[in-house]
């Protein structure tokens, strides 16, 4: 369902009645929060949220168990309170051109992981085992100061290295 420049403020909740909703598109809104009553899109496999303002996620995401993609681009998130281990079927996660400091939590435990953006957004640190992903297609981090520094754009080095050394197309 694609609700792509609508500016709307919030999500309706006649939506998160929907129960067997899958594919959710709020592209290009003026949402700044999003109801914990996500929660009850069981269904949902594609969630996105890109080009809005919104400067947090619920908790209640982690309990969107077929989430495969979730596209969280050009917002202004500087937390994520996910524990995105709770998210095993996740093959996608975009969330460039934000303002996040710290690798998502869980993420590199998603064995499914094919593709992470977190380009242009505050990272100080990568978590050593994203190098074991199996099937990590795609690693974007570039302008972040951990691609920046001195010292740890060396340690990113050998860290891209093991991951193309795997397929991973590393961008830093």
């Amino acid at each position: 369902m694609s609700f792509y420049k609508n500016n709307l403020k919030y999500i309706p909740t006649s939506i998160l009645g929907i129960k067997n909703l899958v594919e959710l598109d709020l592209y290009y809104n003026q949402i700044d929060t999003i109801s914990p009553q996500i929660a009850a899109l069981s269904h949902l496999k594609s969630l996105a949220l890109a080009h809005n303002q919104l400067k947090t996620l619920p908790k209640e995401i982690e309990s969107l168990k077929e989430l495969t993609n979730i596209y969280i681009h050009h917002n202004q998130l500087h937390t994520l309170p996910i524990d995105f281990s709770n998210l095993p079927k996740l093959e996608v996660f975009h969330a460039e051109f934000n303002q996040l400091k710290v690798f998502p939590v869980g993420l590199s435990k998603v064995n499914t992981v094919k593709s992470i953006d977190l380009a242009y957004n505050k990272l100080l640190n990568l978590v050593g085992n994203i190098t074991q992903l199996p099937h990590l297609e795609y690693l974007n981090v570039r302008d972040n100061p951990v691609s920046t520094n001195e010292k740890v754009r060396n340690e990113l080095e050998i860290f891209a290295k093991k991951l193309a050394n795997k397929g991973t197309r590393v961008i830093y």
